[in-house]
Formats: C-alpha cells, structure tokens, sequence
C-alpha cells in the first residue's frame, strides 16, 4: 500500500478489478446483495437448478469472474443453500460416511499442499475446499458425543463474528512471518503451518475477544455493532 496512488485506493476500497482490501466484510455485502435478489435464485432453483449450479461451479472452479459484485463463490453456496433448503435435502446427509471423509481430507490436504505452483492446483484446491466443508460438517457428529466439549463450543459461540472480523489482515501477517522465520522445505511442514496458522490466529482473538469482554464491554459492543 505504501506506493498507492488515488486510483489505487479506490479500487481497494471499491473493488474494482481486484478483490477489496477488507474481504470478509465484502462476503457479507455480498450476502445482502444476494438476499434482495433471492427471488430471482428461488425461480432458477425452481426451474432449472441443475443448470444453474452447474454454470455457477463451473465459473467459480475456472475462476470467470465477471465482477466482483457479488463473488460467484459467494452467489454458488448461497444457491447451494437455497438448493438444500427447497429441496429438503439434510446437510449432514453425508454423515455415515464421516469417518472416510475426514481421512481422505488429511490425503486431499497433503495433495493439495503437494500441488501448490502446479497448473492443476487452484481446481483441486477448491476441490478441497468443498470436500473439506463436508468432512467438517460430519465430523460434528464426533464433537456432540462429548458433553465437555460440545458445551464449549456453544460457549465460545458469542465470539464468533467478533473471530471472523479480525481474522484478515492477522492470518495472512502470521502466515507471512512464520514462513519467512520457518522457511518451510517439505509438504509436512508447509501442512503444519497450514493448521498452525488459523489455530494460533483463531486463540490470540479468543483471547482478545474475552479480555474486552471483561475489561472493556462498552469498546467491544462497538466494535461488534453489539452482535
């Protein structure tokens, strides 16, 4: 950002052909776009479904933006979502097979570590991306087994959008620094910074969440526009 110029600026502010600098909050400005438009996705739902997924995977797999407004990965699972839900399909459908998902997860996560600079890597990274959202919806099955760690999970509920607005820039600054401390060689370090990163981002805005809890509620509603 230090060599910006005006135009620079605005196109990271504005996203003009380039994805806005404050990222996660643009995914919830494309939700809003997306709800006034549901009623234009429940009649392709409705009537040509199939189609309307397909092409809607196939420009988000090939990455044939048109706009960033609103993000085709955006416009897919919000489709999905309204798929699932007309057509009452369960979305913990997959769960008998929980086990095998969750394992081949680890292979596809090493593959996809594997393949980075690789022409094939962005489709089979979003590959991963799809087939790790389900494995991790399966795998929930094992968390509400235990009473313990189910009630803590529910508990650290109230920090959720708190964690997800103050994860970017801090999960790219922490993967850019261990990267340059580490300089990771092989896949399996590559792949222990791939979990260590999101873990150590996911705890230190646990613990800042909790210490304006206690310390400074008034700050924190504010921040969180009391949510």
């Amino acid at each position: 950002m230090v060599g910006f110029g005006t135009y620079d600026y605005l196109r990271a502010i504005f996203g003009i052909g380039r994805m806005p600098i404050a990222y996660q909050f643009w995914f919830i400005r494309d939700l809003m776009v997306l709800v006034v438009f549901s009623p234009l996705i429940f009649i392709f739902i409705n009537k040509i479904a199939w189609v309307f997924l397909t092409l809607l995977l196939a420009a988000w797999v090939f990455d044939l933006r048109v706009a960033y407004f609103p993000d085709f990965e955006a416009l897919l699972y919000f489709s999905l979502g309204c798929f699932f839900s007309l057509k009452k399909i369960n979305l913990f459908f997959s769960d008998k097979f929980a086990k095998i998902q969750i394992l081949c997860y680890f292979v596809i996560l090493v593959l996809t570590v594997s393949l980075k600079g690789v022409d094939i890597y962005p489709y089979f990274y979003k590959f991963s991306i799809i087939w790790g959202c389900m494995a991790i919806m399966s795998g929930t099955k094992y968390v509400i087994l235990v009473e313990a760690l189910k009630n803590k999970i529910i508990s650290l509920g109230s920090a959720s959008f708190f964690v997800y607005a103050t994860h970017e820039p801090m999960l790219t600054a922490f993967k850019k620094v261990s990267y340059g401390l580490v300089h990771p060689e092989n896949q399996f370090s590559i792949l222990a910074l791939y979990f260590l990163a999101p873990t150590v981002t996911i705890a230190f805005t646990l613990i800042l969440f909790f210490t304006f809890s206690r310390y400074f509620p008034s700050v924190l509603r504010f921040v969180t526009g009391g949510r």
